[in-house]
């Protein structure tokens, strides 16, 4: 259902993996205008000209677009970059880095993003350390599965009904 309310325009991108590329370096720009310079010196030094611009392009649409969308794109954009060679995944991987290191401080976003997209890439790519499985069900991490949805319905909340009706 999600997904059928993710703009045509945004869902063709995501899967494309230039594109798909792109949409994530746009959700990683700063919107500080001094940071978001330096970073968009550094994309163009990383990944190029046209890189910059069709990311510059995509942003009108990601700034539109309501939060609880972020999640269903990246699960597509994760599907689109599994289609990048080796060596273009590690030249992602890097340029990522730099961009969520120009303000020298990561926020809840980037850390999602370098933890959900980068780690599982880095499995797929064989650069990764496989993970054991420690629960085999959710109750078995009932409380810690709790107070994770506590912390993340405060999230980007100013009252306590707002964050109840999200935890919800």
């Amino acid at each position: 259902i999600l997904i059928g309310q993710i703009p045509k325009a945004l869902l063709e991108a995501a899967r494309d993996v230039f594109s798909a590329r792109c949409i994530v370096f746009a959700f990683l720009l700063d919107s500080a205008n001094e940071i978001r310079s330096q970073q968009l010196t550094l994309l163009e030094k990383l990944e190029g000209t046209e890189s910059v611009r069709q990311s510059l392009a995509l942003l009108p649409l990601l700034n539109n677009i309501d939060v609880r969308y972020r999640m269903p794109i990246f699960e597509i954009i994760q599907g689109t970059l599994v289609g990048l060679s080796n060596n273009q995944f590690l030249h992602f991987r890097r340029t990522i880095s730099e961009l969520i290191a120009a303000d020298q401080k990561i926020n809840l976003f980037e850390f999602f993003l370098r933890h959900h997209l980068v780690v599982h890439l880095d499995r797929h790519f064989g650069h990764g350390l496989p993970h054991p499985i420690k629960h085999e069900r959710a109750a078995e991490v009932g409380a810690e599965i709790g107070f994770l949805l506590s912390v993340l319905s405060q999230v980007g909340h100013d009252s306590e009904p707002e964050a109840a009706a999200a935890y919800a």
